[in-house]
């Protein structure tokens, strides 16, 4: 079907579509290529350089992954721990100190997947109210920025569930 047949409401829709599609995408992308990093590969080398007694290394290595939480959160508490404190709890929060707070910092998915899934959800709305029969690349449409949606929140979890389980190992080693 051409755009030039479509009517405007169909054409308003599948704009809402689109764009729901690709907020869900942006938020989805900014997490996974952003935020996220092999946290148990990260851990390890760490630890490896801790065990050298090489703690400048292991700041090099975090300030060459600047944007994911958990080698900011490291960076800073390998800082603490340069500067004298030894205790887990001025660790840790040294550690949340440098990631803007672990849940802070991933509760910025703010608006974007919500209003993923109120422009998807309106674009389908609004062809059923204007009598227009659903085709596949209007479901296909709404159910990809649905699936984005639902795959960002599960990455979301994932991500702070590997950052505050790396945390807690440094932590442990640092303090042994």
């Amino acid at each position: 079907m051409e755009l030039s047949s479509m009517s405007q409401d169909e054409l308003l829709a599948l704009g809402l579509l689109a764009g729901g599609l690709v907020l869900a995408a942006l938020k989805f992308g900014w997490l996974m290529f952003r935020m996220n990093l092999n946290a148990e590969a990260f851990t390890s080398a760490v630890h490896k350089l801790i065990d050298a007694g090489d703690l400048d290394r292991a700041v090099k290595l975090c300030r060459a992954v600047p944007g994911a939480l958990v080698t900011s959160g490291t960076l800073d508490m390998l800082q603490a721990h340069q500067n004298g404190d030894r205790d887990s709890a001025s660790l840790r929060e040294a550690f949340e100190r440098g990631t803007g707070g672990t849940t802070e910092k991933l509760k910025k998915l703010g608006w974007a997947p919500p209003l993923a899934i109120a422009a998807a959800a309106a674009g389908l709305y609004l062809l059923h109210r204007a009598g227009i029969p659903f085709q596949p690349y209007h479901l296909g449409l709404g159910g990809a920025a649905l699936f984005l949606v639902v795959l960002t929140y599960r990455q979301q979890a994932s991500i702070k569930k590997t950052t505050l389980a790396a945390r807690d190992a440094i932590i442990e080693k640092l303090s042994a």
